[in-house]
């Protein structure tokens, strides 16, 4: 029988946290396989069903938050949050890859299967920090208000997963899927909706990095971060109003997809009113400009008692 000591409990954690990666990444692709590359499905309707089913789970998790220490429930709920900001982004993504399936086969591939994965693996290993309180570097904000005692898990190998699969989920899978949509969708009127909300999405996610973690070690042992935070947000409150600020960005950049989306498959079953094209073409540079515009005010805000006089 192995000893593991006064970690015995957290190494059984982290070894059953790498079991379930490891057993997710084999159902799940097995599933691709049978359903996405057999024709059954599309990238689309994979994102879907894939998001869908994110969403139950993270329901389930939540409906347990009873049971979680007052600390716990608090990380549960921006959590479930952030579950359901995940399901909404990648079924829409999904939905664009079909668009450019035709122009850039393997990359819209790659995108469908690797966005939704990663997204599992950054969840699951979520629910283990929450439950137990553990607190990471790339979560700032949880140290800085005091909802864990330390910044790191205290194990190596959960610290590792966890710190991959943010990693995977922001660094790589994200920033690779608005890339690639970004350079092959084909620029008509509508979708240029979905490209600006591509952009708000990517840019605020760069600028959290900037702003909150920087990037940080993987693991207690790489201390101190590998970049630290160019811009920095340094107190409580302003990580709070960072997270606060970065969700509203999420859900414009959404709502703009959701919009250039339903226009542009709209206006293919109806075809566009040309006499009106001129109110259209203003509607949309309306909308475009007021998003960056209440996606810049609430920063300058944030920042204000930091460099401004």
């Amino acid at each position: 029988m192995f000893v593991y000591g006064e970690y015995h409990q957290l190494g059984l954690q982290a070894m059953l946290a790498y079991a379930c990666i490891t057993t997710l990444m084999h159902f799940y692709t097995f599933a691709w396989d049978v359903l996405v590359l057999q024709g059954k499905w599309t990238y689309g309707w994979w994102a879907l069903n894939m998001m869908g089913l994110l969403s139950i789970l993270s329901l389930i998790f939540a409906l347990f938050m009873p049971l979680y220490s007052d600390l716990s429930k608090i990380k549960a709920t921006g959590k479930h949050r952030q579950d359901l900001i995940f399901a909404a982004f990648v079924s829409l993504v999904g939905i664009l890859l079909e668009e450019i399936k035709g122009r850039a086969p393997k990359l819209a591939a790659v995108n469908a299967w690797l966005l939704p994965f990663s997204v599992f693996w950054y969840s699951s290993m979520s629910n283990l920090m929450v439950i137990n309180n553990w607190g990471s570097p790339f979560h700032p904000s949880w140290l800085a208000n005091q909802l864990v005692s330390a910044l790191f898990s205290g194990h190596f190998i959960v610290d590792l997963t966890f710190s991959l699969g943010t990693v995977l989920v922001t660094g790589v899978a994200t920033t690779l899927a608005a890339v690639t949509l970004l350079l092959y969708l084909q620029p008509t009127r509508w979708l240029w909706l979905c490209s600006n909300g591509l952009l708000l999405v990517a840019v605020s996610a760069f600028w959290m990095i900037l702003a909150t973690s920087g990037v940080p070690s993987l693991t207690i042992y790489e201390i101190p971060p590998a970049i630290p935070a160019i811009i920095p947000l340094h107190t409580g409150p302003q990580l709070l109003g960072a997270i606060e600020t970065h969700v509203r960005d999420l859900l414009m950049g959404i709502v703009s997809i959701l919009t250039g989306l339903f226009l542009h498959n709209y206006a293919k079953l109806h075809g566009d009113v040309k006499e009106k094209d001129k109110i259209i073409s203003g509607a949309v540079f309306f909308i475009v400009t007021m998003s960056w515009f209440l996606f810049v005010t609430p920063k300058v805000y944030l920042y204000q008692d930091i460099y401004l006089i």
